[in-house]
Protein backbone atom coordinates (compact mmCIF):
# COMPACT_ATOMS: atom_id res chain seq x y z
CA UNK A 1 0.00 0.00 0.00
CA UNK A 2 1.19 3.72 -0.51
CA UNK A 3 1.02 6.76 0.77
CA UNK A 4 -1.30 7.83 -1.69
CA UNK A 5 -3.68 4.75 -0.56
CA UNK A 6 -4.81 5.80 1.99
CA UNK A 7 -4.97 9.98 1.08
CA UNK A 8 -7.67 12.12 1.90
CA UNK A 9 -9.13 11.58 -1.85
CA UNK A 10 -9.49 8.17 -1.35
CA UNK A 11 -11.79 8.27 1.88
CA UNK A 12 -15.38 8.23 1.81
CA UNK A 13 -16.98 9.57 5.00
CA UNK A 14 -19.77 7.64 6.29
CA UNK A 15 -21.37 9.58 9.55
CA UNK A 16 -23.83 6.47 10.98
CA UNK A 17 -26.87 8.08 12.05
CA UNK A 18 -29.24 4.82 13.14
CA UNK A 19 -30.66 3.59 16.07
CA UNK A 20 -33.00 3.20 18.33
CA UNK A 21 -32.27 6.32 20.44
CA UNK A 22 -34.15 4.26 23.42
CA UNK A 23 -32.24 6.92 26.28
CA UNK A 24 -33.83 9.90 24.12
CA UNK A 25 -37.29 8.38 23.84
CA UNK A 26 -37.20 7.39 20.34
CA UNK A 27 -35.91 10.88 18.98
CA UNK A 28 -33.41 10.38 16.43
CA UNK A 29 -29.82 11.13 17.57
CA UNK A 30 -28.61 13.16 14.44
CA UNK A 31 -31.44 15.75 14.68
CA UNK A 32 -31.52 16.41 18.63
CA UNK A 33 -30.13 19.89 19.20
CA UNK A 34 -27.52 21.47 20.83
CA UNK A 35 -27.10 24.79 21.38
CA UNK A 36 -30.27 25.13 18.83
CA UNK A 37 -28.24 23.09 16.43
CA UNK A 38 -28.99 19.96 15.33
CA UNK A 39 -25.96 16.91 16.01
CA UNK A 40 -25.16 16.24 12.51
CA UNK A 41 -24.73 19.92 11.65
CA UNK A 42 -22.17 20.05 14.60
CA UNK A 43 -20.74 16.83 13.18
CA UNK A 44 -20.00 18.28 9.57
CA UNK A 45 -18.86 21.37 10.67
CA UNK A 46 -16.15 19.55 13.03
CA UNK A 47 -14.96 17.10 10.13
CA UNK A 48 -14.16 20.43 8.28
CA UNK A 49 -14.54 18.44 4.95
CA UNK A 50 -12.39 19.45 2.15
CA UNK A 51 -14.02 20.16 -1.51
CA UNK A 52 -15.11 17.46 -3.45
CA UNK A 53 -14.69 15.26 0.08
CA UNK A 54 -16.99 12.35 -0.83
CA UNK A 55 -19.56 11.76 2.50
CA UNK A 56 -22.75 10.64 3.11
CA UNK A 57 -25.27 10.23 6.57
CA UNK A 58 -26.43 6.64 6.77
CA UNK A 59 -29.90 6.61 8.53
CA UNK A 60 -32.64 4.42 8.57
CA UNK A 61 -35.11 6.73 8.99
CA UNK A 62 -35.93 10.69 8.93
CA UNK A 63 -33.60 10.68 5.72
CA UNK A 64 -35.07 13.52 4.50
CA UNK A 65 -34.38 15.59 7.34
CA UNK A 66 -30.76 14.51 7.14
CA UNK A 67 -30.68 14.96 3.25
CA UNK A 68 -30.63 18.95 4.25
CA UNK A 69 -27.32 18.67 5.20
CA UNK A 70 -25.28 15.96 3.45
CA UNK A 71 -26.66 13.30 1.02
CA UNK A 72 -28.09 10.21 2.64
CA UNK A 73 -28.40 6.49 1.79
CA UNK A 74 -30.53 4.37 4.18
CA UNK A 75 -29.34 1.06 5.78
CA UNK A 76 -30.43 -2.12 4.24
CA UNK A 77 -32.52 -2.92 7.36
CA UNK A 78 -34.32 0.84 7.11
CA UNK A 79 -36.71 1.23 10.13
CA UNK A 80 -35.56 -1.62 11.71
CA UNK A 81 -32.71 -0.33 13.90
CA UNK A 82 -30.47 -3.26 12.53
CA UNK A 83 -27.50 -1.71 14.48
CA UNK A 84 -24.14 0.22 13.07
CA UNK A 85 -22.80 -2.79 11.36
CA UNK A 86 -26.05 -2.47 8.99
CA UNK A 87 -25.33 0.94 8.33
CA UNK A 88 -21.48 0.38 7.88
CA UNK A 89 -22.26 -2.82 5.05
CA UNK A 90 -24.43 -0.21 3.29
CA UNK A 91 -21.85 2.57 3.74
CA UNK A 92 -19.42 -0.24 1.85
CA UNK A 93 -21.53 -1.43 -0.56
CA UNK A 94 -21.76 2.34 -2.08
CA UNK A 95 -18.20 3.52 -1.08
CA UNK A 96 -16.42 4.17 -4.57
CA UNK A 97 -13.12 5.21 -2.54
CA UNK A 98 -10.51 2.89 -1.39
CA UNK A 99 -11.42 3.68 2.15
CA UNK A 100 -14.59 3.98 4.39
CA UNK A 101 -14.59 6.16 7.48
CA UNK A 102 -17.39 5.65 9.80
CA UNK A 103 -17.81 7.89 12.84
CA UNK A 104 -20.71 8.29 15.05
CA UNK A 105 -23.70 11.22 14.31
CA UNK A 106 -24.00 11.35 17.81
CA UNK A 107 -20.18 12.81 18.64
CA UNK A 108 -21.08 16.70 17.97
CA UNK A 109 -16.93 17.44 17.30
CA UNK A 110 -15.11 14.31 16.27
CA UNK A 111 -11.53 15.15 16.66
CA UNK A 112 -9.89 15.35 12.92
CA UNK A 113 -6.84 13.58 14.81
CA UNK A 114 -8.88 10.10 14.68
CA UNK A 115 -9.12 10.24 10.94
CA UNK A 116 -5.30 11.05 10.75
CA UNK A 117 -3.89 8.70 12.82
CA UNK A 118 -6.24 5.74 11.39
CA UNK A 119 -4.82 7.02 8.21
CA UNK A 120 -1.35 7.18 9.39
CA UNK A 121 -1.64 3.63 11.09
CA UNK A 122 -2.85 2.43 7.31
CA UNK A 123 0.07 3.21 5.92
CA UNK A 124 2.21 -0.10 4.51
CA UNK A 125 0.46 -1.88 6.60
CA UNK A 126 -2.18 -5.10 5.08
CA UNK A 127 -5.24 -4.36 6.95
CA UNK A 128 -8.75 -4.40 5.69
CA UNK A 129 -10.22 -2.74 9.14
CA UNK A 130 -8.54 0.12 11.87
CA UNK A 131 -10.74 0.61 15.02
CA UNK A 132 -9.68 4.12 16.74
CA UNK A 133 -8.76 3.48 20.72
CA UNK A 134 -8.89 5.95 23.48
CA UNK A 135 -6.34 4.91 25.07
CA UNK A 136 -8.41 3.33 27.65
CA UNK A 137 -10.37 1.07 25.40
CA UNK A 138 -11.78 0.57 21.10
CA UNK A 139 -14.36 2.88 20.11
CA UNK A 140 -15.47 0.71 17.51
CA UNK A 141 -17.74 3.44 15.41
CA UNK A 142 -14.88 5.43 14.48
CA UNK A 143 -13.17 2.63 11.95
CA UNK A 144 -11.60 2.82 9.16
CA UNK A 145 -12.08 -0.16 6.59
CA UNK A 146 -10.51 -0.71 3.26
CA UNK A 147 -13.43 -0.48 1.05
Amino acid sequence: MTSAAAAAEDITIAILAGGAAKRLGGRDKGLVCLQERPLIAWTLEALDLAAGQPHFIVANRNLDEYARFAPTIADHDSGAFAGPLAGIAAALAVCSTAWLYSLPVDCARPRPEILAALRQAALGRPVDVLVAHDGHRRQPMFALYRA
